[in-house]
């Protein structure tokens, strides 16, 4: 492993979270952020990412950046119009924020190494595959996995890496991330991804079951509609096209301040009336109905 000073160059990140071992492009505009990464590509291109907890807020002090962040290597940097400045950068390890100091220029960090590992190999090597079963659950019930990264994920052989690849990859909501990175046990780490990664599973599942049953309601009010106006199109067949009396009982009841469901009830109704001869008991039982319920003195 190498050796970096525990004073480096400290780049105040917004919205924006990362890992060891991630590669990630972001743009510098503000001076004191272009003068540290200047600084760092002078030394030995080591800077101190942090993320801020508030983006709006231009105050870079303690209270407003978290405790945890990532010791980086600059990859390169490209100076753009404007004094704007695109900058890679590979992640290299965390590391716990002591203090900060502005030199007029520049804030310098002040940190220390953080995070512990699992002494157990076969500990470690039982997360790893919890994690990879948590995986393959989730991408079999969800689209968001792609299929390259469930399986490359089983060539990773160091938890702590697996961990962060999946956080980088899986984990969308920023200050989720902020938590994976922020964890110091790389045991209790392990744990909150494996949590996350079932909560998710089961959160899509949920989701899944109540977008069928939607499309089941939709598709059944489709098909009644459907069946209504065929029904229509027969009734108009037959009495050569003159309004059927279906028909009058069915604009005598839009007519009506009903409820959705009432409503529903008395289409149901003229459907069966529809479907019956009007010569028989049932559909005279039925038409009494509908004439009672017409006649009714709604509001007056």
């Amino acid at each position: 492993m190498e050796n970096y000073s525990n004073l480096l160059p400290m780049v105040p990140l917004r919205g924006l979270v990362i890992f060891p071992s991630m590669v990630a492009n972001f743009e510098a505009i503000r001076d004191f952020s272009v003068s540290a990464l200047e600084q760092a590509m002078k030394a030995d291109r080591s800077v101190f990412l942090v993320m801020q907890k508030d983006m709006s807020n231009n105050t870079i002090d303690r209270n407003n950046l978290y405790e945890i962040g990532v010791i980086a290597k600059i990859r390169y940097i490209l100076r753009l119009q404007k004094g704007l400045v695109r900058v890679m950068v590979e992640g290299i390890r965390r590391a716990r924020l002591v203090n900060i100091e502005f030199n007029g220029n520049y804030y310098i960090s002040e940190v220390t190494d953080y995070g512990t590992g699992i002494e157990d190999s076969q500990k470690a090597d039982a997360y790893m595959r919890s994690i990879i079963e948590a995986i393959d659950d989730y991408a079999a019930v969800s689209d968001r996995i792609n299929p390259d990264f469930a399986f490359s994920i089983r060539n990773i052989k160091s938890l702590d890496r697996m961990i962060d690849t999946c956080a980088v990859n899986i984990i969308d909501i920023i200050d989720q991330k902020q938590e994976i990175l922020g964890t110091e046990s790389l045991e209790e780490r392990a744990e909150k991804m494996i949590r996350f990664i079932d909560t998710e599973t089961q959160i899509f599942m949920i989701e899944k079951d109540i977008n069928m049953r939607t499309r089941q309601q939709i598709d059944k009010y489709q098909r009644e509609a459907y069946l209504r106006e065929q029904l229509k199109s027969i009734q108009d067949e037959l009495s050569g096209g003159e309004m059927s009396e279906i028909d009058e009982y069915r604009k005598k009841v839009e007519a009506l301040p009903l409820s959705e469901g009432d409503m529903e009830k008395l289409n149901r109704e003229l459907d069966k009336m529809a479907s019956m001869s009007s010569s028989s008991p049932d559909y005279n039982v039925s038409r009494s109905y509908i004439d009672y319920i017409v006649s009714l003195p709604y509001g007056k």
